[in-house]
């Protein structure tokens, strides 16, 4: 999709082996009338519409300063996380989550968490969470605002200046163990159920010591950068 964007917004940088490169696009080229007709078109769905009103947004509200400066202003270490947070959801298509994915990954934020129902599924599994906003989101995968806040603290609490990356090792580390166990049921007998539950508590006990690992290799490192 961002190869496609560049290719039907973006200006062109040069032509290599019959290859033709583009620059990603400008908020102002995104903020043009056509674009959400056009990404449709280009088979974009619904975030046709997102990504249009995204550019628009930036532009009316930070075109001062075109936009991209905005953007890369927001990356400054004296823009705390939840400043930068806070801007972020102010943007169209962009919800807490994504917000977080955005400080995380793109905005040098690295005590965002990305929360989901499978991360408050591993919060509840192997550090035992219980959520505090109600009875009911304890006891299902409903997923509310608060209890959000609660996961994304409670790692922060424990995981310190790079929670964030910690809990993408454990969200990675966590997927591949969910495919050996979809791959070991689909080929195992069911009389082995037994072990699987067995390989799965090892499997926790495991992590809880890699976390324990990551932690103490976290505060290392903020020792050397300091």
């Amino acid at each position: 999709m961002v190869s496609n964007m560049s290719s039907n917004f973006g200006k062109l940088i040069g032509r290599l082996n019959d290859v033709e490169y583009h620059q990603f696009p400008t908020v102002d080229r995104l903020a043009e009338s056509d674009v959400e007709e056009k990404l449709r078109k280009l088979s974009f769905g619904y975030r046709a519409k997102f990504i249009h009103q995204a550019a628009v947004h930036i532009k009316k509200n930070h075109g001062e300063t075109n936009g991209e400066e905005w953007l890369y202003s927001m990356r400054n270490a004296e823009n705390s996380y939840e400043l930068v947070h806070q801007e972020l959801t102010k943007i169209p298509g962009i919800g807490k989550k994504v917000a977080d994915c955005i400080c995380l990954m793109s905005m040098d934020k690295l005590e965002a968490i990305p929360v989901d129902t499978h991360v408050l599924s591993l919060a509840r599994s192997i550090y035992k969470f219980a959520p505090n906003s109600s009875s009911s989101s304890s006891k299902t995968n409903s997923l509310t605002d608060k209890t959000y806040w609660e996961i994304a603290n409670k790692f922060r609490e424990l995981w310190g200046k790079y929670a964030g990356w910690a809990q993408t090792v454990m969200f990675i580390d966590d997927l591949k163990s969910f495919d050996k166990d979809k791959q070991s049921t689909s080929s195992t007998p069911s009389s082995t159920n037994t072990s699987m539950v067995d390989e799965k508590d090892n499997s926790i006990k495991k992590e809880k010591v890699e976390t324990n690992e990551l932690k103490r290799e976290a505060s290392d490192l903020e020792s050397n950068v300091n």
